[in-house]
């Protein structure tokens, strides 16, 4: 995991830095998703990074990503025996034994992380921008009642009061501090 970020890192150096004319080889917004994503999941990196090897560049930078594609790609295979950080999300969900809200900000880590709680067997219920309304009342019901866990996006944390919740698992930490806060404000409002 860490020779991976490492190595998105360099690409993601490399695309800043690097100028075609008055131009960055990549735009900015783009290698500050595949860096967010390397942060978030093995998962969310193929997304980004299988974007960009799609894309027009010299290809010494294209080998490059197409090379840190494949490794990915492996990693990917045996992810959820590896991920020290869904291990370590699932032994403070166990230690902690009350609710608990984990927000992500890709659906490819969402979706890798809901499974991979439920092979541990723990009750999840699922949060997301692409559910319809009833589902996401539903999904509040669920964790307010047997659910433990509740795997959400960024749109869980607006204007949702989930006071019967103690914890929060920033699982991808937003860069935008007043996220965090409204993170907390929908579980604690004084």
């Amino acid at each position: 995991e860490r020779q991976l970020y490492e190595r998105i890192t360099a690409i993601v150096r490399r695309g800043m830095l690097k100028q075609v004319g008055h131009r960055a080889l990549v735009d900015q917004l783009t290698l500050q998703q595949l860096q967010l994503a390397a942060g978030s999941s093995v998962h969310a990196t193929l997304s980004g990074l299988s974007k960009l090897a799609q894309r027009v560049l010299p290809e010494a930078y294209k080998n490059e990503i197409v090379s840190v594609l494949a490794a990915a790609n492996k990693l990917a295979e045996n992810y959820s025996l590896v991920c020290s950080k869904a291990r370590v999300t699932s032994e403070i969900i166990r230690n902690f034994d009350d609710k608990v809200l984990i927000f992500t900000r890709f659906r490819e880590t969402h979706d890798f992380l809901v499974s991979f709680l439920q092979s541990q067997h723990l009750n999840v219920a699922t949060f997301n921008g692409s559910m319809k309304r009833s589902e996401k009342d539903a999904a509040i019901d669920q964790f307010k009642g047997e659910a433990q866990v509740l795997v959400s996006s960024e749109s869980g944390g607006e204007g949702r009061n989930l006071q019967f919740c103690r914890a929060i698992i920033n699982y991808d930490l937003p860069w935008n501090p007043m996220r965090i806060e409204q993170r907390v404000g929908c579980i604690h409002c004084i």
